[in-house]
């Protein structure tokens, strides 16, 4: 599938890498090597651009993998400060995204969904006051993938706050940024039922805490986001979530005046909300109710989380149903476990200091552990047991087959030992 360009459309000239060269970008940049001749708007000249096409996934074009050239870009304007050159080919590049075919603009209350043509005029300009959300839909036109939207919110939050540090910052620029962030992040904090991709509700655990479950799935054919429970994409969520909050912070300290410190609050405070979900509710007791950490172990016959054996890769919160990946694909169960814990290990490095660890470092009965303390074990007496590349025994209704040599590391070193310490270090104080 290929992405459909609403506004303008690939030109007739061939693309010339000369107008690639002036953002000077590293040699192992990830924008890929594909280039397109574009005429972004109306009133533009042609101009070179990346395509990304090769850099997404066959069956599917998506923000996702258009992420890290866009981080590449904001890179390429902390290095060329002042340089038009630089920042209009960021520009012309961010409206290409856009102008993808399910992309979609709204505001709330309004059943119009709007694309990049209906909000945009021949010179280019976006008519902001059009629209508060922004959104990559699925086959049913629903946002579906919470890790996508806040990577693309996390780029323009981020590139607001680097023109704003600059010597003598173009506010109005900046100021574009922040609003198209917000429009993209504020899709993630909605209602599921409401076009968003959050599961909100007290925490039944403990009622003085909100939880959240932030909704996400690789497959765009799924007609409610509830049915998209993949535990990395949650931990990603949060943790850009988290970024993009002290992003704004810094922004805030900078420019007062943009009174974006309320913003800041509103994503840490979801951020915070996604950890208290895995901790302190009891799960996915009913269609309604998002999942736990305890929903994403494997269960035996008698109802026990299984200690040898990997996380669930996703959970369809409607039919209460948690699933390994299978078939060819069997190998990234393994994989995803480690992802799991380098992004928890991530989520936590940037956890504000007022969250305490308390639900995942105290003992439980049903595990003989603590939350963190049961899958880390079930990744070092993998270890232990032949390494991450040689299946190991489990028990019925567990998965602990192999990762793929060719496919998946290790998991880094120093983030294994931070997560390590932090269970070995609450063992005294939970056994006093």
């Amino acid at each position: 599938m290929t992405a459909v360009l609403l506004v303008g459309a690939p030109a007739a000239a061939a693309p010339n890498s000369a107008d690639v060269d002036v953002l000077n970008l590293p040699k192992d940049h990830r924008c890929g090597e594909e280039l397109i001749a574009y005429r972004p708007y109306a009133a533009a000249q042609e101009r070179t651009l990346f395509g990304l096409m090769e850099l997404h996934n066959k069956r599917r074009v998506s923000w996702r993998q258009s992420w890290p050239c866009l981080m590449n870009l904001v890179e390429a304007g902390l290095a060329n400060p002042g340089d038009e050159a630089v920042y209009s080919f960021a520009r012309d590049q961010i409206l290409y995204l856009l102008a993808y075919d399910r992309v979609r603009f709204y505001t709330v209350g309004d059943s119009a969904r709007l694309r990049l043509a209906d909000i945009t005029d021949d010179k280019g300009v976006i008519a902001f006051d059009t629209f508060d959300r922004v959104y990559y839909a699925n086959d049913f036109d629903l946002a579906y993938n919470a890790m996508s939207q806040v990577e693309l919110g996390l780029f323009f939050i981020t590139a607001s706050e680097k023109i704003l540090q600059q010597p003598d910052p173009d506010v109005a620029r900046a100021e574009e940024f922040l609003t198209l962030g917000k429009a993209v992040l504020d899709v993630v904090l909605d209602p599921s039922t409401d076009n968003g991709l959050r599961t909100r509700i007290p925490c039944d655990l403990d009622a003085e805490r909100d939880c959240s479950f932030f909704h996400g799935v690789t497959s765009i054919n799924r007609d409610d986001p509830r049915k998209g429970g993949t535990l990395n994409k949650h931990f990603k969520a949060m943790m850009n979530l988290l970024d993009v909050a002290t992003s704004l912070k810094r922004v805030d300290a900078l420019r007062p005046e943009l009174g974006v410190g309320p913003d800041a609050e509103r994503y840490e405070k979801a951020a915070v909300e996604g950890y208290n979900q895995l901790i302190y509710s009891s799960g996915n007791t009913e269609p309604e109710r998002a999942p736990n950490f305890i929903d994403f172990m494997a269960k035996d016959e008698d109802g026990r989380p299984i200690r040898s054996s990997w996380l669930y890769y996703s959970i369809n919160q409607l039919k209460q149903r948690p699933y390994f990946l299978k078939k060819h694909n069997k190998h990234r169960n393994c994989a995803y476990h480690i992802v799991d814990l380098t992004m928890f290990d991530k989520v936590l490095t940037r956890m504000p200091d007022y969250v305490d660890l308390e639900g995942i470092l105290s003992p439980r009965p049903d595990l003989d552990d603590s939350l963190l303390g049961f899958i880390v074990g079930t990744y070092v007496e993998k270890l232990d047991d032949g390494g991450i590349y040689t299946d190991s025994e489990t028990v019925k209704g567990g998965n602990y087959l192999a990762c793929r040599e060719d496919h998946k590391a290790p998991m880094d070193k120093d983030a294994l030992n931070r997560l390590t310490d932090l269970v070995d270090n609450a063992q005294p104080a939970a056994a006093n």
